[in-house]
Order: structure tokens, then C-alpha cells, then sequence
């Protein structure tokens, strides 16, 4: 695998990109207003069903021993012109086009044990999931910023950490310690592949329409230096107590007790031609080599996710919030 390198300024190590990274807080998020979503006519392609009846806000809590997260998401789609001049220019490739009309932005905000913490965004083709451009922050441990930009040969990527102690306490903006790094695809992977972040699964799934025959998808994602194919495969279904409160325009309702969900298995392997031996982490609360999903058969939402985590063993992630666009009843 060819990888061309750029450095500004002192650097040591390499870049760890875990999954795709994300754009942050350059994309203005609505209020509480209700966001285009509810309005946005119905478009489908690849399987996915991107504009309609989505959730726009969702919260996740996991908790096992000392471990605990919570994690929010946050879907919104803007017009592509609002944020074209964000979009950076690497010195090398063919940046993937802006969608001619809109753009889905995932923003996912992450609160880990020991005081960690992950600011992410995403900008995604509705249409697809193919990610365009994206950021994260890492806090609290092997702090650092990577912005990202998706081009038809692979991935460039900007990073930047704190050159020392005192840099640590400056804003993101202001560390000086910068490398870049081009990342091209294998020539293994498959043309026309959706490549995006594995923070992503999350609303593709929702998106997907596995109760069609034969209803799988496959995605593409970075771990690593490696990239990873994911394979979503339905595995019927199974009665889950769950405990989520539903917002919409209507007002606030709590929904408990057992519910038939639809158990979707995540699996993960390496695209060959990646050139690098490393750990299947999804970058999804430290899972490593796939995890599975429990999806509500009446809504079509994700309300699990569970993967092994090392040192910890299964660990499961739970819906217990979500803000739809629409009232539930008008889906």
C-alpha cells in the first residue's frame, strides 16, 4: 500500500484513524426547531431510505463494572452550497463531488470513563452514506484533531495534537504539533463501494430495509490503516425489554416493556491489499471484530448495540432517548 506522508513541525508516531474521522463544530446544528427532515420528500438509493420519518436526536447509555459512556447523536440535513466552502483541498487527488443538493450531518458527542471524551461529526451523501468530510476530537487521552476528506482514490487526512503539557490546556486550534497523511484504497475494494465511519452504522441502519428477502448492506470503514468490510446480515427476532423516551411535536411519552426486535449481525473483515496486520476496532465504544444490533420491529430504529470491548468482555449500548422528526404516528 502506498502512503505518501506530509509533516509540519515536530512528529512522532503515526496517525491512528479509528473508523473515519469526522468534522466538528464547523457545521451550524439547528435549534429546536424542527429541522428539514420532516418535510424532505422521500429519496431512496442503494437500499437506504435517507430523507422522511428519521430520528433527529439520539442518546445511548452502556454501563458494565467501572465502565459506563453515554453517548448523543444528532442527524440534520442541510443544503450542500451552506457548507461547500468548508470543504477542504488536499495537494493530491480527486475530492468526492457535494451532493447537488443536500448533505446529511451526523454530529456525535461521546462521554468516556477517566474524564475521555470524543466530539465528532459527519458529512454524509443522504442518498448513500458515502462520508465526504469529517472531524474528531479526542480529549483526555492521546488527545488530539483529525479532519479528514474522502477522495475517490482513498482518504487524506490533517492531524493535529499537543506539542507539550502547556499545549494540552489550548483549544484544538492552537496545538502545533501537525502531520498529514494520504491513505489510498486497496485495489481490492469493491467499485462503487459506500465508504463512511462506523459511527455511521447507527442511522444506515435505520435507514436499511432489512425486512426485505434477502435485506443485508455492506459498508466500508477505516480501522487503523486497515480497511474494513461490514456485513450486515438480519438474524430474526427476540422479545427485549426496552425503556426509551420519544419526543416528537406531539409532546414526551416514556415506551417500556418487552418489544419484538429484529437482531442484525455486524461482522467485520479486513479488504485484502491494506497492506498492515491490526486489531478490528470499529471505533464504536472500543468494539473490536463486529457487533450485533437489536432494531425495533414497529419503528425500524436501532435501540442496541453490543460488541465485545477488551478487558470487559460483551458490553451493550441502549437507546434510551429519541427525538423524531415526525410524530410517530404520522410514520
Amino acid at each position: 500500500m502506498r502512503t505518501v506522508r506530509r509533516r509540519t513541525g515536530v512528529v512522532t508516531g503515526f496517525v491512528r484513524l479509528a473508523g473515519l474521522v469526522m468534522l466538528v463544530g464547523s457545521v451550524p446544528l439547528a435549534g429546536d426547531t424542527t429541522p428539514p427532515l420532516a418535510t424532505a420528500p422521500p429519496v431512496t438509493k442503494n437500499g437506504l431510505l435517507l430523507f422522511g420519518p428519521l430520528p433527529v436526536e439520539l442518546e445511548y447509555r452502556a454501563r458494565k463494572l467501572f465502565f459506563s459512556t453515554v453517548t448523543r447523536a444528532r442527524l440534520e440535513l442541510a443544503p450542500s452550497a451552506s457548507v461547500s466552502a468548508m470543504m477542504r483541498t488536499p495537494p493530491m487527488g480527486a475530492p468526492v463531488a457535494l451532493p447537488a443538493d443536500t448533505v446529511m450531518i451526523l454530529t456525535v458527542e461521546t462521554e468516556l470513563p477517566f474524564g475521555r471524551r470524543e466530539s465528532m461529526c459527519l458529512l454524509l451523501d443522504p442518498r448513500t452514506g458515502a462520508a465526504l468530510q469529517g472531524e474528531k476530537v479526542a480529549l483526555g487521552r492521546r488527545t488530539n484533531r483529525n479532519i479528514s476528506r474522502y477522495l475517490k482514490e482513498g482518504i487524506y487526512s490533517w492531524r493535529w495534537s499537543p506539542a507539550d503539557k502547556m499545549e494540552e490546556k489550548l483549544s484544538p486550534e492552537a496545538w502545533t504539533k501537525r502531520r498529514e497523511e494520504f491513505l489510498p484504497y486497496p485495489a481490492e475494494l469493491p467499485a462503487g463501494a459506500v465508504v463512511t465511519d462506523a459511527y455511521a452504522v447507527v442511522p444506515l441502519s435505520a435507514a436499511a430495509h432489512f425486512e426485505r428477502p434477502g435485506g443485508g448492506m455492506q459498508l466500508f470503514v477505516l480501522s487503523y490503516h486497515n480497511f474494513l468490510a461490514l456485513e450486515f446480515t438480519p438474524q430474526g427476532f427476540e422479545q427485549r425489554k426496552l425503556a426509551v423516551e420519544e419526543q416528537s411535536a406531539s409532546g414526551t411519552h416514556d415506551r417500556s416493556g418487552p418489544q419484538l426486535v429484529r437482531l442484525v449481525d455486524v461482522s467485520t473483515r479486513a479488504v485484502q491489499g491494506t497492506g498492515r496486520e491490526s486489531p478490528h476496532d470499529l471505533g464504536i465504544l472500543g468494539f473490536e471484530g463486529g457487533m450485533s444490533l437489536m432494531i425495533d420491529a414497529s419503528t425500524g430504529l436501532p435501540v442496541g448495540l453490543a460488541g465485545r470491548v477488551p478487558y470487559l468482555g460483551t458490553l451493550t449500548a441502549r437507546l434510551t432517548r429519541v427525538r423524531y422528526a415526525t410524530d410517530p404516528s404520522a410514520r
